[in-house]
């Protein structure tokens, strides 16, 4: 009986060593890996795989309707000419940065700007319907100053979408990127922009034109505010 008790000890043991070595063969043999990539790549590596996620989050290029000053919401205009080089220079400004995907809005605005930085970044494209716009309700396609001289602000007419709603689905989609800790872009409306960032950072003062963009980096709890406003310079034809 103590033979065998001590067999088992003995296996145990051997078992636990067996699984040592061959966690340690294959911890060296991804550090041989690790060497060739870093010195293969040099700085780039270095910066890869210390830097944070980042997240960016950025607006669509104009519409007739941002010209016009009106309230776009669910409306789905497509970018008109000046819209369309503002979203090429956001894609040129933005393509060198470290990204795994874009995500964006399902409306045409967002869906092309969007597109645009997928195409110069090399990066897939997903549309997520948790990024749409907010919804306006009966305002969709107001001037927005003859909403606000109506009610107040455009937060307290009738059948708006609530900035609480907003953010119970939008929340989440920022999460899931820090929780994976995913480098992205989100392409979306201003409508969302401002109660994120104000939720982030409360008090931060922003006037998100079009094709503008904020930069956040994951901290230890969320998704950090470090710039807000950047804005490129329209591609010429």
């Amino acid at each position: 009986m103590r033979r065998r008790a001590e067999s088992a000890v003995l296996n145990g043991s051997l078992f636990r060593v067996k699984r040592a070595a061959r966690q340690f063969l294959r911890e060296q043999r991804w550090a041989a890996h690790a060497a060739r990539l870093g010195a293969l790549l040099g700085k780039e590596y270095e910066l890869f795989m210390t830097s944070p996620a980042r997240l960016l989050l950025a607006r669509h290029g104009r519409t007739a309707l941002n010209a016009e000053g009106r309230l776009r919401g669910l409306a789905d205009p497509p970018l008109d000419e000046v819209g369309v080089r503002e979203a090429e220079g956001l894609a040129d400004a933005l393509a060198p940065a470290r990204f795994f995907v874009v995500l964006s809005s399902p409306l045409v605005r967002a869906v092309t700007t969007a597109q645009h930085i997928a195409l110069a970044a090399g990066v897939p494209h997903r549309i997520d319907e948790r990024l749409n716009d907010r919804d306006y309700g009966p305002w969709t396609g107001h001037l927005k100053v003859d909403v606000v001289e109506e009610w107040g602000s455009v937060d307290a007419a009738p059948g708006v979408e609530s900035s609480e709603a907003v953010l119970s689905r939008v929340l989440p989609v920022l999460q899931e990127l820090w929780t994976s800790s995913s480098s992205a872009v989100i392409v979306t409306h201003d409508a969302i922009i401002r109660p994120v960032i104000d939720h982030l950072d409360r008090g931060r003062q922003l006037s998100v034109p079009t094709a503008s963009w904020c930069v956040m980096v994951a901290g230890t709890s969320g998704w950090e505010v470090v710039d807000v406003d950047q804005v490129a310079p329209r591609r010429e034809r």
